[in-house]
């Protein structure tokens, strides 16, 4: 099945919302201005009319607390169109990094990433590839990690950079410095997943939702992608914040399950 290109008409913005905050309310708005798709929100707090109503809205409850994996996850499944970029509540991409988004994801790459994890885009068709984010972490840290290994192990081609811009904002995340006992957990979980050994990646256990990568291989198909060697990657990323072997990575047919 051949992909239909990347554009407004096809592609879902997702965004998650801890709380009906004016910082909330400000970021949508700011969306509905430059944002060129419909938006998807998924909420904790309050109801859809205490945020924005607007026709290019859908609004759906949050109900799997705060994992990031299971609400942005979630936003992808529920989501109607080919391709859905997430998006941060502190994120303030401007109309030419949507821009960006489409013409990379038209030009082959598989993923696309302009703010570390902050605000990335893809294609459903990559998803039988490799999966959706691990619904193993409990929290927000380590599964950007995870999903870039599993990325890179199937050998696609994907696009990182660090331009978008982002306010700043404290959060839980922040005032813990990203240090506290979920972080801490998913640190472990992290690390019973991936090895080196030498110089080859080793992937110890499957994602917890691997069943997700039949979703939309009827719907979609899986595609034809740029290959790793491909990649742009910026120097942010290419150093120690993930791909764990990334400088020594070798041949993705050597990942193995040990479960």
């Amino acid at each position: 099945m051949k992909s239909t290109q990347a554009g407004p008409d096809n592609t879902d913005l997702i965004i998650g919302y801890k709380e009906c905050s004016d910082f909330s309310l400000d970021n949508l708005r700011y969306l509905l201005d430059v944002c060129p798709t419909n938006i998807i929100v998924i909420y904790d707090e309050k109801e859809p009319k205490d945020y924005i109503l607007n026709k290019r809205i859908r609004y759906i409850k949050n109900t799997h607390g705060r994992c990031y994996a299971k609400i942005h996850n979630q936003g992808i499944r529920d989501s109607d169109s080919q391709y859905a970029i997430l998006s941060a509540w502190r994120s303030r991409p401007t109309e030419e990094h949507f821009q960006k988004i489409f013409d990379n994801l038209n030009n082959g790459f598989a993923f696309v990433d302009l703010l570390m994890m902050h605000f990335i885009a893809l294609n459903k068709q990559i998803v039988g590839k490799f999966g959706l984010i691990d619904e193993g972490f409990k929290f927000g840290h380590c599964e950007d990690w995870d999903l870039y290994n599993r990325i890179w192990a199937a050998n696609l081609g994907i696009y990182i950079t660090n331009e978008v811009p982002e306010l700043k904002k404290v959060t839980t995340w922040s005032a813990q410095e990203k240090i506290g006992p979920f972080n801490a957990e998913n640190y472990l979980y992290y690390k019973s997943k991936w090895k080196s050994v030498d110089r080859e990646l080793i992937q110890l256990k499957k994602e917890v939702n691997f069943s997700d990568r039949k979703l939309f291989k009827d719907k979609y198909g899986v595609g034809e992608f740029l290959s790793a060697e491909h990649s742009v990657i910026g120097d942010h990323w290419a150093k120690g914040q993930c791909f764990e072997a990334y400088d020594k990575y070798i041949d993705a047919t050597k990942i193995s399950f040990s479960i």
